[in-house]
C-alpha cells in the first residue's frame, strides 16, 4: 500500500465539485487507487482539524475496517475491470474517537483524450441507527459458525476493533465460588493474553455481578480505589455486562476497558444488549459441558487407576453396556477416555461377532464362561485371549455375576461384569522365566550380593571366567577374586557410589582359581526391596583381557618409535617431565643428552635406507647398554637421540659421554660392510641450565651444535654464553633471509696470478654481506647458514650473474681474463645449478672457457656417482672445474684421475709453513708433482709472502693468490689493480668502464 498518512489532500477541482452534493464529501484518486483529493466536507464529517486525512487506497485503507467479507474481493474486481461501485461500507473514526459507518459509491473518469485517470466518488456518513445495524450484521457475521473458545476469541477481538478499545474480555465465575472469576479470552493491546484467575471483590466487576451492567466513561481507577490493576494499567473507562443462565444467576461477564475517556459509551451499550444473549448461551453451554467431562473424566480415572472397565448386559433389551474404559480395552480404540462417551451401546449380535473375530482358541471357553454366569447368582472369573484391532493380541480377566433388576424377586436379571487388561502382568511373569534364561546363557558374568558383599548367585558365566563351580563361591566373599593389584582408588569409589546408592562402573585385575590373572570390566548396581531399601548388589562383567592387551599395544606404538621400539618424542617429552618433577619434589638434579649421528646423510645416500634403519636399530641397543636402570633412551626422529640420565651430576654425565662414545666407536656390520659411527653430543642439567621440559631440549640442543662445529665425534656441556650464540645466530638467520632483497650481498675478487709471468689472469668471486645492525659479516659464518636455510642457491645465482657479467667488462681489455666462482655442495644435489650457468653464459655470449667452476672435496664423499655424473655435465658445458682446498681431509687419487677437473688448488693450510717445516715442504712438492702428472693446473692459495712465492715458483707451481697480491677488492678496486700492474693498456687512451 502507498501510504498516504498526515497528507493535507488538495480540493478538487470544478469539474467534480458538484458531487459533493450527493454525500457528505466527495473524493477523486489517480490510476493507482490513492486519493489523491477530496471535498471540504469530509474534514467536517470525520471531526478533523488542518485538513489532515489518514488513509490510502481504497483496498488497504489504514484505520479503516471493511464491514462484511466479501466487500474487499468485490470493490477489487470493479477496480480492475474499471466498473463503478456502490454499497461499499467502511468503519472509520471520528476526530473524537467515535466509530463512524461510511458508505462508499465511486465511478472511473477519463481525461479528455479518453485516457483512463482513476476514480471519483462520494461518502456519505450513515445515521446512528443505521450504522448500529450494519455493526451488528457485521458481528453476526464474523461470529455466527463459532462455538465454544473460538467464539469467545473472536468476540474480544472484533469488539475491540470495533469500538477502538484498549482491553475486552470474557470471564466465568466458578461454580459455588462467584468472586473469583477466570477469564474464557482476553485481548489487549492489539494481541490476545493469557487466560488467568482474579478475585473481583472492590472492583467494578463486582458491581456488574451485582447490578447486571456498570459503564464509566472516564475517571475508572478514582471511583474503584481497591482496584490498583486499573491504576496500574492506566484504564480510563469501564464497560461492563453480566451473563446469567436461564435461573438468572450470574456465570459471567463481558468487560471492556479504555485508557481515554470512552465517547461511544451508548453504541457500546446496544452492542452489548445485541451480543449478551448469544454470550450467555455459548458461556452456559461451556459449564454444562465441562461439568460433564469432569464426571465422565473421574469416572474414567477411577477405572483407570483400579485397572479395570465395567460393563453390563440388559437381557430386555439384549445390549451390552461398555464404559469408556472397558471399551478401549477390547477396541483398541486410541481416544482417550475424555473423547468417548460414558457408556457405549453394543448389540449381543456385534458382541457374538466380534468373540467369533477376536476371541482366537478361546471362544469355548468364553461361552461355558458365559452360560456359568447366566445360569447362577455368583460371582465367575475367566481369563481369555483377544486380539484387538489397534494393539494386537492382548490378555483379559473378566470377573462377573448375575443380578435381579427387581425387588419382587421376579424373573428379571442383568449381568454386570468388571474387565481387566492382566497382557503386562503374564508378559511380566514371561519375561520374568526369560531372563532368568537369558541370564543363565549370557556371555557376561553376572552375580549377586548380600550387603556384606557374600555371593548368593552367580550365573554359569561367572563359572566359566574365574574357574570356579558355585558350591565353591556361593556364601563366600567376592573378594577371593581379588589379585591385590587393582588400584585402592577404585575400591574407594565403589562403595563411595554404592552406599550413595548410585551404580558403579570400572575395572578390576582379578585373579582365577588357577592362579591367573584377568582384566573385568564391571558394572555394580544396588538392588532395593519393596520398600526402597538396598538389599543386595548386582554386578555385571565381561573379561576384557584381549582388549587391554590391544590397548596396551595400541598405547605402545603411541608412545614408542616403530624402528627401534625406543620411547618417540612425546613419551620422551613427558618423562622429561617426571623427571622435573621427581627432582623437585627430592631437590635432586639430572642431565639431560641430546645425541646426533655425524654424517648420517653420507650412511643413508651411499648405502640406502634399509642399511640406515639398520645401523639407527644397533645405534639404539648400544646407547640402552651403556645406561642405568631408570635411565630413558628415546629415538626423537631421523638420527637424533635423547638421554634423560637420573639424579646424575656432571662427573657421571661426563662419564656418560664417554661410554656412549667408546660404544658407538666401535665397527658396526651393516649387510657385510664394516661401518664406523660417530655422534655429536650436547648435555645440560637441571636445574642449572633449566627448570623446563622446552628451555633443558633448547639448551641441550644448542650444546650438540656446539660439539658438531668443533669437530663433531665428542660432546660439549651447555654454557650460559651459548644463549648469547644461538641469539646471535637468530639475528644473522633472520636477516641473511632478507639480505638479497635488501641489495646486502656484493661481491669482491680476488686476483689469480700467474707465477711465471706475475700477470693476473683470473678472479675468484668471493660474496661478502653488510648488515646495517651486524656490519661486516664473515663468509665462514653466513656461507654455511645460507647453506642450511637452504638460501645458498639463491645467492649463488646472484654471484654468477654478477661475476660472469664483470668478466665480460673486463674482456674488453683482456680477453684471456677469466672469472672462477665456488660450487657449495647443496647446488649439486639438484639441476638449478646447470640453468643458473647456462643463462649466465647464453646472456652475456661469454666463451665457457672463461669460468672456472672450484669444488671443495667434501662435495665428492657424499655420493661419488651422483657427484661425477653432474660434474661432467657442467665440463660438457665447456666451463673448467677445479678441486678447491686439496688435502684437507679428504683427499684421494681417485678424484684426481676420474673427475674432469682441469685445475687444483692447494690449500693455505699447506702454504703457510712451507719456509720452516721440512714436511710441508716435500708434501707440497708431492702435490705439485701429482697434479702435473694429472695435467692439471696447481694454484696455490694463502701466499703471504715473496718467499713462500719464490718457493712455490721452484716447486713448479703455475699460480697463486693471497694476500702477497691482493685482498679481495671490488670491481672497481679490482680494475684499478689491473691498470697499476699494465695489464690494460691505459697509454693508449682507453677509458676503462667501471661498473659496480
Amino acid at each position: 500500500m502507498v501510504e498516504n498518512q498526515g497528507r493535507n489532500l488538495p480540493c478538487l477541482t470544478d469539474s467534480i465539485d458538484r458531487l459533493e452534493e450527493l454525500g457528505d464529501w466527495a473524493w477523486e484518486t489517480n490510476a493507482d487507487h490513492e486519493i489523491s483529493a477530496v471535498t471540504t466536507g469530509v474534514l467536517q464529517a470525520m471531526g478533523l482539524e488542518g485538513g489532515e486525512l489518514r488513509t490510502g487506497s481504497f483496498l488497504e485503507a489504514e484505520g479503516w475496517l471493511h464491514l462484511f467479507e466479501p466487500q474487499p474481493v468485490y470493490l477489487r474486481q470493479r477496480l480492475a475491470a474499471r466498473l463503478p461501485f456502490n454499497n461499499i461500507y467502511m468503519l472509520a473514526r471520528h476526530g473524537s474517537g467515535v466509530p463512524l459507518v461510511i458508505e462508499i459509491r465511486g465511478a472511473p473518469y477519463y481525461d479528455e483524450q479518453q485516457r483512463y485517470r482513476g476514480y471519483r466518488g462520494v461518502s456519505t456518513v450513515l445515521a446512528e441507527k443505521l450504522a448500529t445495524q450494519l455493526l451488528i450484521e457485521h458481528f453476526q457475521e464474523r461470529l455466527e459458525d463459532r462455538e465454544g473458545a473460538d467464539y469467545f476469541s473472536t468476540l474480544v477481538k472484533v469488539v475491540s476493533r470495533i469500538l477502538d478499545l484498549d482491553c475486552v474480555f470474557v470471564g466465568r465465575f466458578q461454580p459455588g465460588s462467584q468472586p473469583v472469576m477466570q477469564t474464557q479470552s482476553v485481548w489487549c493491546d492489539g494481541e490476545y493474553l493469557e487466560n488467568f484467575w482474579y478475585q473481583i471483590e472492590g472492583t467494578p466487576c463486582a458491581q456488574v455481578q451485582r447490578d447486571g451492567e456498570v459503564a464509566v466513561s472516564e475517571g475508572v481507577s478514582d471511583l474503584f480505589r481497591d482496584a490498583p490493576l486499573l491504576r496500574k494499567q492506566g484504564f480510563e473507562a469501564y464497560l461492563g455486562q453480566r451473563l446469567q443462565n436461564r435461573e438468572g444467576e450470574a456465570i459471567g461477564l463481558l468487560v471492556c476497558l479504555h485508557r481515554q475517556p470512552l465517547r461511544q459509551i451508548e453504541l457500546a451499550n446496544n452492542l452489548f444488549k445485541v451480543l449478551v444473549r448469544r454470550v450467555e448461551s455459548e458461556l452456559y453451554r461451556l459449564s454444562t459441558e465441562q461439568v460433564l467431562r469432569m464426571q465422565k473424566t473421574t469416572l474414567a480415572q477411577a477405572q483407570v487407576l483400579t485397572g479395570f472397565g465395567s460393563w453390563r448386559f440388559e437381557l430386555q433389551e439384549q445390549c451390552f453396556y461398555f464404559s469408556a474404559s472397558a471399551w478401549q480395552m477390547l477396541s483398541g480404540s486410541s481416544s482417550t477416555a475424555r473423547e468417548l462417551p460414558l457408556e457405549l451401546r453394543i448389540s449381543i449380535a456385534e458382541v457374538w461377532s466380534q468373540l467369533r473375530l477376536r476371541a482366537l482358541g478361546h471362544r469355548r471357553a468364553l461361552l461355558e464362561f458365559w452360560r456359568s454366569v447366566t445360569d447362577q447368582d455368583e460371582l465367575r472369573d475367566s481369563t481369555f485371549a483377544w486380539q484387538s484391532p489397534g494393539l494386537g493380541l492382548r490378555w483379559f480377566r473378566c470377573i462377573a455375576n448375575r443380578q435381579r433388576t427387581d425387588d419382587a424377586g421376579g424373573g428379571e436379571y442383568r449381568i454386570t461384569g468388571v474387565l481387566r487388561d492382566v497382557t503386562e502382568e503374564r508378559n511380566a511373569i514371561r519375561q520374568l522365566r526369560l531372563l532368568s534364561e537369558a541370564v543363565d546363557q549370557a556371555s557376561n558374568s553376572i552375580s549377586i550380593t548380600d550387603l556384606d558383599a557374600r555371593l548368593i548367585y552367580v550365573n554359569p558365566a561367572f563359572c566359566r571366567v574365574t574357574g570356579y563351580s558355585r558350591e565353591e563361591v556361593l556364601g563366600h566373599s567376592v573378594n577371593m577374586l581379588s589379585s591385590g593389584l587393582t588400584q585402592q582408588e577404585n575400591y574407594l569409589e565403589l562403595w563411595d557410589s554404592l552406599g550413595k546408592g548410585e551404580h558403579w562402573r570400572g575395572e578390576f585385575v582379578n585373579r582365577r582359581k588357577d592362579g591367573s590373572l584377568y582384566w573385568s570390566s564391571s558394572l555394580i548396581s544396588p538392588l532395593r526391596d519393596e520398600d526402597g531399601q538396598i538389599s543386595n548388589y548386582l554386578s555385571v562383567q565381561e573379561d576384557v583381557s584381549l582388549r587391554k592387551e590391544q590397548e596396551d599395544q595400541l598405547r605402545h606404538r603411541a608412545h614408542h618409535d616403530a624402528l627401534t621400539d625406543l620411547p618417540n618424542r612425546l613419551l620422551a617429552f613427558e618423562r622429561l617431565k617426571h623427571s622435573i618433577v621427581q627432582a623437585r619434589r627430592q631437590s635432586g638434579s639430572f642431565t639431560l643428552m641430546f645425541i646426533d649421528l655425524d654424517n648420517f646423510k653420507q650412511i643413508n645416500d651411499s648405502l640406502g635406507h634399509d642399511a640406515g634403519d639398520q645401523l639407527l636399530q644397533k645405534v639404539a641397543r648400544r646407547l640402552l647398554s651403556t645406561l642405568r636402570e631408570g635411565d630413558t633412551v628415546a629415538r626423537l626422529g631421523g638420527d637424533e637421540f635423547l638421554v634423560i640420565l637420573e639424579s646424575s651430576g656432571t662427573a657421571a654425565a661426563e662419564l656418560s659421554a664417554l661410554r656412549i662414545r667408546h660404544v658407538l666407536g666401535t665397527p658396526m656390520v651393516i649387510e657385510g660392510r664394516e661401518l664406523f659411527v660417530t655422534a655429536s653430543i650436547g648435555l645440560t642439567s637441571f636445574p642449572e641450565d633449566g627448570d623446563t621440559p622446552e628451555l633443558l631440549m633448547r639448551n641441550a640442543d644448542m650444546a650438540m651444535y656446539r660439539a658438531k662445529a668443533k669437530g663433531k665425534n665428542t660432546f660439549r656441556f651447555f654454557t650460559a654464553s651459548m644463549n648469547g650464540e644461538s641469539e646471535k645466530r637468530l639475528l644473522i638467520e633472520t636477516e641473511l633471509r632478507r639480505a638479497l632483497a635488501r641489495n646486502e650481498i656484493h661481491v669482491h675478487y680476488q686476483p689469480v696470478v700467474d707465477i711465471a709471468s706475475g700477470r693476473i689472469v683470473s678472479a675468484e668471486a668471493l660474496a661478502r654481506w653488510s648488515n646495517p645492525t651486524l656490519g661486516e659479516v664473515s663468509p665462514l659464518e653466513f656461507i654455511p647458514l645460507a647453506e642450511e636455510l637452504g638460501l645458498i642457491a639463491d645467492i649463488s645465482d646472484y654471484i654468477i650473474d654478477q661475476a660472469v657479467a664483470q668478466c665480460v667488462r673486463w674482456h674488453r681489455y683482456d680477453p684471456t681474463l677469466s672469472i672462477a666462482i665456488n660450487i657449495s655442495p647443496r647446488q649439486l644435489r639438484d639441476s638449478r645449478l646447470y640453468g643458473s650457468l647456462r643463462d649466465a653464459i647464453g646472456l652475456n655470449n661469454i666463451n665457457p672457457q672463461s669460468i672456472t667452476l672450484e669444488v671443495t672435496e667434501g662435495v665428492l664423499v657424499e655420493n661419488v656417482q651422483a657427484a661425477l655424473g653432474y660434474l661432467q655435465r657442467l665440463s660438457d658445458m665447456g666451463v673448467n672445474l677445479a678441486i678447491d682446498d686439496f688435502g684437507t681431509g679428504y683427499s684421494s687419487l681417485s678424484y684426481v684421475k676420474n673427475f674432469p677437473f682441469s685445475h687444483l688448488k692447494i690449500d693455505r693450510s699447506f702454504v703457510v709453513d712451507c719456509e720452516d717445516e721440512e714436511g710441508q715442504l716435500r708434501l707440497l712438492r708431492v702435490m705439485v708433482d701429482l697434479a702435473h702428472q694429472f695435467h692439471l693446473t696447481v694454484i696455490a692459495e694463502g701466499v703471504e709472502t715473496a718467499a713462500q712465492l719464490q718457493l712455490l715458483s721452484r716447486l713448479g707451481a703455475d699460480m697463486y693468490q693471497g694476500y702477497h697480491c691482493s685482498a679481495p677488492l671490488a670491481a672497481d678496486a679490482f680494475t684499478d689493480l689491473l691498470l697499476q700492474q699494465g695489464v690494460l693498456d691505459s697509454a693508449a687512451g682507453v677509458d676503462v668502464e667501471r661498473r659496480h
